[in-house]
């Protein structure tokens, strides 16, 4: 039982430095998108998109996996913002 304690403490201590690392991302592409604001929203979304996306192409085992990749993402954004837009409903 104290094994299963000690595998447990070590995979949430892995679990916060992901979630550490995942919340600095965030930030740091916030404060690039900042310094790039002159170039206008539709630049910067265009160049990150674009960024992205051939990551995901240069990253994934194929095609078909990196744009899954990418839609998932697509996905998971338009039913966050859906939510918020709900959550706005709930708090009349």
């Amino acid at each position: 039982m104290a094994k299963t304690k000690i595998v447990k403490k070590e995979i949430d201590a892995e679990e916060n430095i992901a979630e550490e690392i995942h919340n600095q991302l965030w930030f740091d592409l916030l404060e690039v998108t900042e310094k790039a604001q002159e170039l206008g929203v539709p630049h910067v979304v265009h160049l990150g998109t674009q960024f992205f996306t051939r990551m995901a192409l240069d990253c994934a085992p194929n095609e078909v996996e990196a744009l899954g990749i990418v839609m998932e993402a697509i996905k998971v954004t338009k039913s966050t913002d859906e939510l918020d837009e709900l959550e706005g409903v709930w708090d009349e």
